[in-house]
């Protein structure tokens, strides 16, 4: 006797396939729902931030945070503008280095050419070291750095004019100027480059100015012989 899948049993069938497939639908929006509301949360910002809008502009460059860095706020407590601190220190031409200490507390140095800032989160001292090691001073903030979201924001006067920058404030936007440690690394380069071009001009000059002197010195030799011979 031959099994045989009747009409009822491929309806019954179909409306199984059906059911897992809405089903396994529904948990694929939840997850999508999900995870656009974690990305919509990635650019949050602490309750303390105030709704007015920052802008930040570098030797007359306005400046676009790009989203996934986070955006600059006006602290509603210290009245200071935060900035992510990746942000600002690789656009001031520094390097920045996350790190925790063996008593687990997070910070983070931010390094240039001539000197490096340790700062640790929620602390309101910093500590500034020149790159040789010779110097370091401790300064008070007005606002410590903050971890949020993911992200280390800093007030963002003390790092630019702890990286020998000038730092004003007008109509909502902080106006940055100065030579910045990429433009302080490029001017070191060409000022070694051009005392080295001088000084290869020195010592050709030196070997030409020999040159020239022991032409001299034959001449003359050649007139005393001619001299001698003459007499």
């Amino acid at each position: 006797m031959k099994n045989s899948i009747g009409f009822d049993t491929i309806i019954l069938l179909r409306s199984d396939y059906m059911k897992k497939s809405f089903k396994s639908f529904a948990i694929l929006t939840v997850f999508l729902a999900a995870l656009n509301m974690n990305i919509f949360a990635a650019g949050k910002l602490p309750k303390e931030a105030s709704d007015t809008k920052v802008n930040i502009s570098i030797n007359d460059v306005m400046q676009n945070i790009p989203e996934d860095m986070g955006r600059a706020y006006i602290d509603k407590n210290t009245d200071r503008v935060m900035v992510p601190a990746r942000y600002i220190s690789e656009n001031l031409g520094s390097t920045i280095r996350f790190s925790v200490s063996k008593d687990n507390k997070q910070g983070i140095f931010i390094g240039g050419i001539y000197n490096v800032i340790q700062l640790e989160i929620g602390s309101n001292v910093a500590t500034i070291s020149s790159t040789d090691g010779k110097e370091s001073n401790t300064k008070e903030l007005d606002a410590p750095a903050i971890l949020y979201d993911g992200r280390t924001y800093v007030p963002i006067r003390f790092i630019s004019e702890a990286m020998g920058m000038e730092v004003d404030w007008d109509n909502n936007t902080v106006y940055i100027k100065g030579i910045t440690e990429g433009g302080k690394k490029q001017r070191e380069d060409l000022k070694k480059n051009s005392l080295v071009k001088d000084s290869s001009v020195v010592e050709q000059d030196k070997k030409d100015n020999s040159l020239s002197s022991q032409e001299t010195k034959k001449d003359s030799d050649d007139i005393k012989i001619k001299g001698s011979i003459l007499n």
